[in-house]
């Protein structure tokens, strides 16, 4: 999912993912936020905090 750029926000995450998984926008969203709640009770709550303070503001809802 690399784009060159590393400081985009909610929106280009979220297109980049409907892309790659062939999905619509809103299933995107459904499945990233998915698969952050998954890995919040496989990763060490240090870890997830260290991710969640490297998130932009508007991507933070996702880890919920």
């Amino acid at each position: 999912l690399a784009t060159g750029d590393s400081s985009f926000g909610r929106e280009g995450f979220l297109a980049q993912v409907a892309d790659h998984a062939g999905l619509d926008e809103d299933d995107a969203e459904r499945v990233a936020a998915a698969v952050l709640h998954v890995a919040r009770h496989w990763v060490g709550d240090g870890e997830m905090r260290d991710v969640e303070s490297q998130l932009p503001a508007d991507m933070k809802d996702l880890l919920q």
